[in-house]
């Protein structure tokens, strides 16, 4: 799983290093957060795109965003082997197409 949202984020490896990022890395910076599923584009036979409605409250600074992010699953023998999280629906895009 990589975070391509975070200018230093890190490569997580195993179901414990994606819960850590979920729930202690990434969720850490907000109060509040939600994430609604909007649209899921099979792309091709590996590549699916998740795209979300994010809603969220900055733990620190209390400023409420709402924006769109995309999530690209690597699929492979009916197994996610990757997850790639985007800023945007385009960005997903271009990262599977070139």
């Amino acid at each position: 799983m990589r975070d391509h949202d975070i200018m230093d984020g890190r490569e997580y490896h195993g179901h414990a290093d994606v819960r850590r990022w979920l729930f202690e890395d990434w969720a850490s910076a907000w109060s509040e957060y939600s994430a609604e599923p909007e649209e899921f584009m099979d792309v091709d036979d590996e590549h699916v795109i998740a795209v979300l409605r994010i809603k969220a409250t900055g733990r620190a600074s209390g400023v409420a965003i709402e924006r769109q992010d995309a999530m690209v699953y690597v699929v492979r023998d009916q197994q996610v082997t990757r997850l790639d999280y985007y800023n945007s629906k385009q960005q997903a895009l271009e990262a599977v197409t070139g």
